[in-house]
């Protein structure tokens, strides 16, 4: 950003120093002892040094060192704070026994309930302890007298369940759902399998503040449900207050589809509405203007407690405090620094708000409509007269032109997070945000008339249901539109520096200076980029990848010759469509675009259910199968796939090879002859693939009498470094001679967290561990990524801190 602006707007400099040692504690984490020496040996340093050197240069540096150095400290002081306040286990399947206070609503997931209490006491084995943790409970729904449902707010329960880890993401590059919840305050994680072990002590009496929130809340959404449609209902509970938890996945993907999933996250635009309603409610007082200001400053600050504290309604709250506040004292307030105080202030509450995604998307937007809307708006202006001057078409072109300045600043944000950008969303957005708006005030006028007559809030509610379900058919309707959105998956910050350097140039091409400086940028940007590349090539790897996607299978092998395939493709329950919802958007995070085959070891539903998706979004360049004698609907869905792909199918048998790459060989070993009857696992096909003097044995769900007949047909070539343990671990695969046959050095078993089937048997787990293998488990560690380069082999660790 330019000096000369930088000085104008002091609070923009100090909160860029800020984040940029926050940014630092996300990456630098030394002891408290270590900040506090550094910060003494900072201080002396800095008086010795002012009394040498009396220039105001160096104040201002020291000054500037400051608020680098404050943001470094409470960066990691507050991500120190929150791994000290996390609850995990000292064992798996660690059993505790808590007392505390119902703080959420219980929210229904299916089979499951979850809700969120206020430990104030909780057991581990002999010891008990006071504590004042908040604790996410998971209740499977197996009621006996009593339904979690029927838990409100307030209420003193016990229960006994399992302290389970943070959940953190299943596969490189997915949603960290941990860090969501630690973010958001949550500091414990337990799940409660039977609804028996939850003992209400006593009904709701005294409420804490936020307890009233969460009830006022909840009254205000039970408002909505009473007057207004189920679908209609959910839509206003998220353009209202930005609860989308009611909203359907439909909904939801065609929002994100449109580029308008923002009216759903509660930003400035209700902030504003809000604060008009205010403004004209209080106008009746007849009070002063500061009387006025004060009033509308309290309902903006419940608006904000009502919508759970959002990033993006704190931000926009502050800053129409600061507006609100200046004109009352008679002086213009600027936006950016308004925007900066904004920021400044929500960081020294909570430095780790920096890693919010509404946080960023919501600065984002504001800053670019801040100035990219002043250049935008003069090509309205070379338009004729007689267009302009007419009111609605000029109101129309400028909300267009507002809404392209927010798109510019979001773009990349969008591009990262969400894998795609929509082309529709400028157009869309014209219609969605002026109708979320009157939505909003026609949710506010349901609300206050509920309180006055029934009759009269009918009357608004079914005025705003019939725009609701407009709204909605207009945004489905765009969202099946073809090319509505352009998938991003890899994009980063290199993009991102040369988008925003390319669309200030365009932004500022009458200055010369701006244009050189921005050209040179990104000539300076794709240069690192591509020298990096050269000189960082990787030498020539064999990467297997066990895919976390729950109770199946699904192996993704990366050749040396950056070629790929996969074996087994994962499940497909319900709406779980493992291929679509997992194995697809890894791909595409990893540049994949091209399959070389697609291997099927055998047709259950959990190894080939995601086959169909996968083939219907990448390029497939055969199915390879042990035979096509399907007996289910999934597999034949599969192989109608592949016939309208045009798609190869391949039928192996043992004793064949395949070959992708020259440098690995890939041996069939087992089935010997197409299906006969019987238990198709034992059907499943058996492959090793070797790699320079590395071995990897992959066995579907081959039981033990295949393990015994390959023992007896090919037992030389069973020694491998790497085993795909049979079957999910079960205890039909894996006897004990055949892994002494195999003796591998490491253990990958794919299999689903709690899955129903308890697999891994803690049979075979003994087994392995007894042999002295190294067990790696998708339901324990998410995806699980081994290596080799033919010589050494290694696992690839990708989650790191959950916090990071």
């Amino acid at each position: 950003m330019h000096t000369s602006l930088l000085n104008r707007r002091p609070a923009v400099r100090a909160v860029f120093l800020v984040a940029f040692g926050i940014a630092l504690s996300l990456v630098i984490h030394p002891s408290i002892s270590g900040m506090a020496a550094q910060f003494c040996v900072v201080a002396c340093l800095a008086t010795l040094l002012r009394f040498l050197i009396r220039r105001k240069s160096f104040d201002v540096a020291m000054l500037h060192l400051l608020l680098v150095l404050l943001g470094f400290i409470i960066g990691n002081l507050r991500r120190a704070q929150i791994l000290d306040d996390i609850l995990g286990p000292k064992y798996l399947g660690e059993r505790v026994f808590i007392r505390g206070r119902v703080e959420s609503e219980p929210v229904r997931h299916g089979t499951r309930s979850d809700l969120t209490i206020l430990a104030e006491c909780i057991r581990r084995g002999t010891m008990e302890r006071s504590t004042d943790r908040m604790i996410l409970l998971q209740i499977v729904r197996r009621a006996r007298w009593l339904n979690p449902d029927s838990l409100g707010i307030g209420d003193r329960i016990e229960l006994a369940g399992y302290l389970e880890p943070m959940p953190g993401a299943r596969n490189p590059g997915e949603f960290d759902y941990g860090r969501y919840l630690a973010l958001n305050g949550i500091q414990g994680f337990v799940s409660v399998r039977d609804t028996n072990s939850i003992i209400l002590i006593q009904r709701s009496g005294w409420l804490t503040f936020a307890e009233l929130s969460a009830r006022a809340q909840s009254r205000i959404y039970h408002v909505f449900d009473e007057f207004d449609g189920p679908e209609q209902s959910s839509f206003l509970k998220g353009v209202v207050f930005g609860y989308r938890g009611d909203l359907s996945a439909e909904v939801k993907q065609a929002f994100m589809d449109t580029g308008t999933i923002h009216i759903l996250a509660v930003s400035g635009s209700n902030v504003v509405v809000v604060a008009l309603i205010f403004y004209s409610l209080i106008g009746f007082l007849r009070v002063s203007s500061r009387v006025a200001t004060g009033l509308a400053l309290i309902g903006l600050l419940w608006y904000m407690v009502m919508t759970g504290l959002s990033p993006s309604v704190i931000r926009a709250t502050i800053m129409a405090g600061v507006v609100l506040l200046g004109t009352v004292a008679g002086r213009r307030g600027d936006v950016y620094n308004s925007l900066a105080v904004a920021a400044l202030a929500m960081l020294l509450w909570d430095p780790l708000f920096i890693l919010d995604v509404g946080f960023q998307l919501s600065f984002a937007a504001v800053l670019s409509i801040v100035y990219f809307y002043p250049k935008l708006e003069p090509f309205i202006r070379l338009l004729p007269a007689n267009i302009t001057s007419i009111r609605l078409v000029d109101g129309t072109l400028k909300l267009f032109a507002v809404s392209v300045a927010a798109q510019i600043g979001t773009l990349p944000f969008s591009a990262y997070y969400f894998g795609q950008v929509s082309l529709i969303s400028i157009v869309a957005n014209l219609v969605v945000v002026p109708a979320s708006g009157l939505n909003t005030l026609l949710g506010f006028a349901t609300l206050g008339a509920s309180y006055v007559s029934g009759w009269l809030s009918s009357c608004y509610s079914a005025l705003n249901d019939l725009l609701v379900a407009l709204l909605l058919k207009f945004v489905i309707w765009c969202a099946h539109l073809p090319y509505a959105t352009v998938e991003t998956m890899g994009t980063g910050a290199l993009f991102a520096v040369v988008y925003y350097a390319g669309a200030a140039a365009l932004c500022n091409l009458h200055k010369p200076k701006m244009r050189f400086a921005a050209m040179c940028l990104i000539l300076v940007t794709l240069n690192v980029d591509v020298f990096w590349q050269l000189f960082t090539q990787p030498a020539t790897v064999l990467s297997l990848t066990a895919i976390d996607v729950g109770q199946g299978d699904g192996l993704l092998i990366e050749l040396p010759g950056r070629r790929s395939f996969l074996v087994d493709t994962g499940p497909n329950v319900g709406p779980d469509d493992a291929g679509h919802r997992t194995i697809v958007p890894f791909l595409r995070r990893k540049g994949i675009r091209k399959l070389e085959a697609i291997v099927l070891t055998h047709p259950h539903d959990d190894h080939v259910g995601g086959c169909a998706s996968i083939m219907r979004s990448l390029t497939v360049g055969s199915l390879i199968v042990a035979d096509t004698a399907g007996v289910s609907l999934i597999f034949k869905e599969v192989l109608a796939t592949a016939h309208e792909r045009g798609v190869p199918v391949k039928i192996v048998h043992a004793g064949e090879r395949l070959q992708f790459d020259p440098s690995t060989r890939i041996f069939v070993l087992q089935p010997e002859h197409e299906y006969r009857g019987g238990d198709l696992n034992n059907q499943s096909l058996v492959v090793k693939l070797c790699y320079g003097d590395r071995t990897m044995l992959l066995t579907g769900d081959a039981g033990t009498e295949v393990e015994h007949k390959l023992e007896f047909v090919c037992k030389d070539l069973l020694s491998s470094d790497v085993l795909k343990v049979g079957h999910h671990g079960s205890s039909t695969s894996s006897s004990d001679s055949f892994l002494r046959n195999v003796h591998p050095s490491v253990a990958l078993i794919s299999v689903g967290k709690l899955n129903k089937f308890k697999h891994p048997s803690r049979f075979v787990i003994s087994r392995l561990r007894n042999l002295g293998i190294e067990i790696h488990r998708t339901d324990l560690e998410g995806a699980v990524i081994v290596q080799t380069d033919g010589r050494s082999l290694w696992k690839q660790a990708w989650r790191g801190s959950w916090l990071l």
